[in-house]
């Protein structure tokens, strides 16, 4: 039978449900995410901005069950608030310990429903059932977080070329790098989309140019930053910032992978409603499907990147129209601990491997 979503939003506040606009109805316990099979035709397919990954939009007027915990719950939908990504299962067990271990950093991610089922062509595929934290038309920026890319699913060969690719970005130099954005563009009266191939093209140098694409979409693009664009990159360090202290409380989690997603309503800028401008910015910490649990204290490679990422939006407010952009203190973090780290996932997830064939004859 075809399943699908209506969903309203429920924050929960000190174990309290705040109506927001979500429904949240739980059913039986003990059943898993393949206990109830949607079918492909009650979704839309989605790109992110990058153009690196596809997601699954419910149709109007369809209803879903997600499984998180063992429990099955309900989830319903008046409009298109939920995506489906496929599920790996490093982000799923990122998501499902967000409740125990990772509490506060909650207000930063996509709100986490669990996991349901899709049946293509006859093949079963789990998805997890997400937040969709987009709007109507947005503006996007994504940015990539690390100085390598990592995952413990990496042989030898992308080894080397995920510190290859580094290389040749800013990544190496910085901690992070442009992934994909879209923006008012004032000259042709159209929104431009950049994917990720642009944005390893864009030299240390360049970051402001590039960035101020998003983060300055006054027409002409005059510096220095005035109006709400100057209130959107102060909400951005503040944000950071708040992110930076709850990640350097954590033990033992590394974000490989992740990236930090900026949103503005393009709509607003158009119309030049500076008001809806300023409300309209969100940021979300996500992609976490090579992330892990390993080691002891936070991760350091992710709090140089965020120390980076705000130190670049502090010199955007200190750029003029001078050719020559303001510089910024780049934080360096030494990666041989990281790295120690990622060759354990890969020899424990090599070890795993071999063992399964002799746990499952036993």
């Amino acid at each position: 039978s075809n399943c699908v979503i209506r969903v309203e939003i429920v924050f929960r506040n000190m174990g309290q449900l705040l109506c927001c606009g979500w429904e949240e109805s739980q059913q039986d316990e003990g059943c898993d995410s393949h206990d109830v099979i949607h079918d492909l035709d009650a979704f839309e397919e989605a790109c992110a901005v990058g153009g690196h990954m596809r997601f699954l939009k419910p149709k109007s007027g369809v209803t879903i069950i997600a499984v998180r915990g063992g429990q099955r719950y309900q989830v319903r939908q008046r409009m298109h608030s939920v995506v489906l990504k496929t599920a790996s299962s490093n982000e799923k067990a990122f998501y499902e310990a967000l409740g125990s271990r990772f509490a506060a950093l909650e207000p930063f991610l996509p709100r986490y429903f669990g996991t349901t089922s899709v049946q293509t062509n006859g093949n079963v595929q789990s998805y997890l059932v997400l937040e969709d934290v987009g709007m109507t038309n947005p503006a996007v920026c994504d940015v990539k977080l690390g100085f390598v890319q990592r995952a413990s699913h990496h042989n030898d060969e992308k080894w080397k070329a995920m510190r290859r690719k580094a290389a040749a970005t800013t990544s190496a130099q910085v901690g992070f790098r442009h992934c994909g954005l879209t923006y008012c563009d004032w000259k042709s009266g159209a929104k431009v989309k950049e994917d990720k191939h642009a944005g390893r093209l864009v030299q240390r140098s360049e970051l402001l140019r590039a960035f101020g694409k998003f983060f300055n979409q006054h027409p002409g693009q005059p510096w220095p930053l005035r109006g709400p664009f100057k209130q959107v990159v102060l909400k951005a360090i503040a944000g950071i910032t708040a992110l930076e202290g709850i990640v350097s409380v954590l033990n033992g989690v590394r974000f490989w992978g992740a990236s930090l997603l900026f949103m503005l309503d393009s709509n607003a800028i158009w119309k030049r409603d500076a008001e809806r401008i300023e409300s309209s910015f969100k940021m979300k910490l996500i992609d976490f499907g090579n992330a892990t649990f390993i080691g002891d204290g936070p991760d350091k490679e992710l709090l140089c990147s965020l120390r980076n990422l705000r130190a670049m939006f502090a010199a955007m407010l200190q750029k003029t129209d001078d050719v020559q952009d303001p510089a910024f203190q780049v934080c360096r973090t030494t990666l041989d601990l990281q790295d120690q780290e990622q060759l354990r996932s890969m020899e424990a997830r090599i070890v795993a491997k071999r063992l399964l064939p002799i746990h499952e004859k036993s």
